[in-house]
């Protein structure tokens, strides 16, 4: 899972990483070099939510109409 590190009351993120949930906040507080109850005052981790794939199969052109002089359809 990807999980970003944001700012208390704020949603823009200051870093991405992809790891398990509970090594994720580990690896940030590592990297910012906080203990636990320092980190927690300052920052959030957060689940960067997945985006929803569209379907590869769809072949829009087959709806199109074969038909190129257009003024007489």
């Amino acid at each position: 899972m990807t999980f970003k590190l944001v700012h208390k009351g704020k949603d823009e993120a200051i870093d991405k990483v992809t790891l398990s949930d509970n090594h994720a906040k580990q690896y940030f507080m590592n990297i910012k070099r906080l203990s636990e109850k320092e980190f927690d005052k300052i920052f959030e981790v957060k689940r960067v939510k997945d985006f929803h794939k569209p379907n590869l199969d769809y072949k829009w052109w087959h709806e199109e109409s074969k038909n190129l002089d257009i003024d007489k359809e």
